[in-house]
């Protein structure tokens, strides 16, 4: 007799929380720092508060103000407002990925996390339609 173990799940085949969530697999959650959809099992430290999510109303959620920032106007402070954004502990802080070009740190205050914008001399020139580039931001 020959036992074959099939899994019941395949929480790696969505890439956002909603996705995850929005299935509703049981045997699925958002492990929100490492930023992908696992069995509680494999997110480490799932029961600090807001690190794994297994409702759609637990999904981490950020705004970033301002929304828009002119190349020429030089460093400004970015603030991103966040929900369900987990605190971290051991040493570790946050910070703000100005696409492949620039990090900078992040200070938190509450549920707001503060970062600067990099230079405009380690802002890419402008190649995009009507002078506009579009940027990647991660925290």
């Amino acid at each position: 007799v020959q036992v074959t173990l099939v899994p019941v799940e395949n929480c790696g085949q969505y890439s956002t929380c909603g996705e995850c969530l929005g299935v509703r697999d049981p045997y699925c959650g958002w492990c929100v720092l490492d930023n992908k959809c696992s069995r509680r099992s494999e997110c480490s430290d799932a029961d600090i508060t807001f690190r794994w999510a297994t409702t759609l109303q637990e999904c981490p959620a950020i705004s970033v103000n301002p929304g828009f920032i002119p190349r020429t106007q030089g460093i400004v402070r970015v603030t991103i407002t966040g929900q369900n954004i987990p605190a971290l502990t051991g040493g570790h802080s946050y910070s703000c990925v100005f696409g492949d070009f620039a990090t900078t740190s992040a200070t938190v205050v509450g549920t707001q996390l503060f970062c600067n914008s990099p230079p405009a001399s380690k802002i890419p020139a402008i190649t995009g339609p009507r002078g506009r580039q579009k940027l990647s931001f991660a925290v």
